[in-house]
């Protein structure tokens, strides 16, 4: 049992029990404060519906269509708004550029919306009502980043539902191909022995990433730029966290233990060169969608 699955069972059997006055008075302040961040990602994401990052998206591929090369730098990247993910993320842009914008923003965001509420689903799935304010938590601001245009939400909501069925590898190299620390989640399937999807999600990584060697990239591609990792205050630190994390990550793996998922959270959370507080919302993919009833006794 996780240390969330824990904190979640409290909860519930603190709503069937009486308990000490202290306990009640934290809890509520607890998940007053969730659901007041949560209330205020929504009223910020409602009036900042400026789609920075599909604009990104939209310049790899026209870049792609006028210099064959996705990853060509453009005005905008003196403020880090360049192309970072594998080719193939931008060739999916590439038919809508004859598209009217409107379109592909309205067509968009209904998207990102989507899959914020989906990724929210297995979490509150598994743990009930008590998990709500902290799904709602993590939900709204995917969607906040979402009407920033990132594509983040579909991201999470992807591993959430495809981490432990047949699709985990297709779900993980997606991730790999965008972020690239996801691709530590392969460290479960390892250590359930399950050598065919760690095969398989190796392979579709090097497919979907692999080609990115095929282009020229500026400079800045290949820097982290502004962000709150380890990195940006000591790189022997960033290091030192990141093996740590990830090492607790494969030992837990190994032991098929069920804090297995978290610590490989917490691994692509502190291994990451680029880190922005978004990026907290993989915690979403910390339970996973669970689909054969021997996956939901795991």
């Amino acid at each position: 049992m996780t240390t969330f699955q824990r904190f979640i069972r409290v909860q519930a059997r603190g709503a069937e029990r009486p308990h000490s006055s202290v306990d009640g008075i934290a809890r509520r302040i607890v998940y007053a404060i969730l659901i007041a961040l949560s209330v205020t990602n929504v009223i910020w994401a409602l009036g900042d519906w400026r789609f920075y990052d599909l604009i990104t998206y939209l310049d790899a591929a026209r870049m792609w269509v006028d210099t064959g090369n996705p990853y060509t730098a453009t005005e905008r990247a003196e403020n880090w708004m360049l192309y970072r993910y594998g080719p193939w993320f931008a060739a999916l842009f590439v038919p809508l550029l004859s598209l009217p914008r409107v379109v592909i923003e309205v067509g968009y965001a209904a998207i990102v919306t989507a899959a914020s509420a989906l990724a929210m689903v297995p979490m509150i799935r598994q743990h009930g009502r008590p998990a709500i304010p902290v799904a709602l938590f993590f939900g709204t601001m995917l969607f906040g980043i979402g009407t920033g245009g990132n594509i983040q939400p579909v991201m999470v909501a992807i591993l959430a539902w495809s981490l432990m069925t047949r699709f985990g590898p297709l779900g993980v190299a997606i991730a790999a191909s965008m972020k690239l620390t996801p691709l530590l989640f392969v460290l479960v399937y390892a250590g359930q022995r399950e050598w065919r999807k760690v095969g398989w999600t190796l392979l579709l990584t090097g497919l979907l990433l692999g080609p990115i060697i095929l282009f020229e990239l500026p400079p800045q591609a290949t820097m982290p730029g502004p962000s709150n990792s380890l990195l940006h205050v000591h790189p022997v630190l960033w290091a030192l966290v990141a093996l740590a994390t990830v090492a607790f990550a494969a030992w837990q793996s190994y032991r098929i233990a069920p804090t297995r998922w978290l610590a490989i959270c917490v691994a692509v959370v502190m291994a990451s060169p680029r880190l922005v507080g978004y990026d907290l919302t993989i915690f979403l993919a910390s339970t996973p969608h669970r689909s054969t009833p021997t996956e939901r006794k795991a």
